[in-house]
């Protein structure tokens, strides 16, 4: 295999990507031509302008990379592809399992899927980044000679810092989305609340704001600091932008995007709990005629539907309780490994098979 970007394996794969308007036709203005020193990717968004972003944990950098030129014609197909996994294994030379698949994202309306993956020889961990066609074709995007731009971030968990028995420092970016022009960041930081969502101006600038978080975990039975947002979504509910987070074990979570300052700490509203043992590993909102509704996948529990007034009337849960929290549908469509958004008619959905394998399919938004 030949000689890849050199990266350290994380413990996580989560991804989450949103568009909203940028309110500046000017995003690129600040964008270099060059070869910029990836170490390691841990979270894919897109955002608008064909931007997509990447998060750096061993460089403690975002990068927002211009993908201008990987796009064709937007689509509305359906598209199924089998094997995912064994296919990009076969692409790097190496078995399925040395290989592993990291991180996603997708623009919407365009079926083209971003895959970061990583591989392990000799001790160390290289990484690469795909792109997956409707038809299934698959090929390396060259991170060299690019457009991009880059911010460094300096408030990155200690460096002897664990959480789960890991290196806190490959939390520091769980999560990523693009909403009134800042690029929002979930993960952890050196402060005393470490579970925290940066703000980032774009195009971006030195400065950010970095909030910290505490959340009520219902099947945990109490407030937490540390464990890092797992997946979310920027959405406005009642003309007011929220984020809406999902956390491992599974309670959802709202914040608004206003009360989000630097330095401070934000307690946030615990609208639901989707049951232990899982991970929210998608979170999407769409319009489907005319009615806005928001989707949860889930690794272990079934894909579950939302309808936004009743997240942003809720009371929070906030002491040890059996209830469920808000109102959901459910339906069953698998292990869910990834979730997005893509046409007018189509959702995205990655399932984990009972082999392990990975498959990309589409599933009709009249059908939930």
């Amino acid at each position: 295999m030949k000689k890849r970007t050199l990266i350290f394996l994380f413990g996580i794969v989560i991804t989450c990507s949103v568009i909203a308007d940028s309110g500046d036709e000017n995003l690129k203005s600040g964008f270099i031509v060059g070869s910029p020193e990836i170490m390691s990717i841990k979270t894919l968004a897109f955002g608008p302008e064909n931007i997509l972003f990447l998060g750096d944990n061993d460089a403690m950098k975002i990068y927002a990379i211009d993908m201008a030129n990987e796009f064709q014609q937007p689509s509305n197909k359906q598209v199924r592809i089998q094997g995912l996994d064994k296919k990009i294994a076969a692409k790097l030379g190496v078995a399925t399992d040395e290989m592993n698949i990291i991180d996603m994202a997708v623009r919407p309306g365009y079926a083209n899927i971003f895959v970061s993956t990583s591989v392990e020889q000799d001790g160390k961990n290289y990484y690469t980044l795909f792109m997956i066609t409707e038809n299934g074709s698959i090929s390396e995007i060259d991170l060299k000679e690019i457009n991009y731009s880059v911010i460094e971030i300096t408030d990155a968990p200690n460096t002897n810092a664990e959480l789960w028995k890991n290196k806190s420092r490959t939390y520091t970016f769980t999560d990523m989305g693009f909403a009134n022009g800042e690029v929002i960041v979930s993960g952890l930081s050196n402060e005393e609340f470490a579970s925290s969502l940066r703000r980032i101006k774009f195009p971006f600038q030195k400065n950010y704001s970095t909030t910290g978080l505490q959340v009520y975990h219902v099947s945990h039975g109490k407030n937490e600091t540390h464990a890092p947002i797992y997946r979310f979504l920027p959405y406005n509910l009642e003309n007011r932008m929220h984020i809406i987070a999902g956390y491992l074990c599974t309670p959802l979570v709202t914040f608004a995007l206003d009360d989000l300052q630097d330095g401070k700490n934000l307690v946030g509203t615990t609208v639901a709990e989707l049951g232990a043992g899982n991970g929210p590993h998608g979170i999407v909102g769409y319009n489907y005629k005319g009615k806005e509704y928001i989707l949860v996948g889930n690794s272990r529990h079934p894909l579950m539907k939302f309808e936004p007034k009743d997240l942003v009337s809720a009371k929070s849960l906030k002491y040890p309780t059996r209830e469920k929290g808000v109102n959901r549908e459910i339906y069953q469509e698998g292990s869910i490994r990834f979730l997005f958004d893509y046409s007018e008619d189509y959702l995205i959905l990655v399932n984990k098979e009972s082999d392990d394998s990975y498959t990309i399919r589409t599933l009709l938004k009249s059908k939930i």
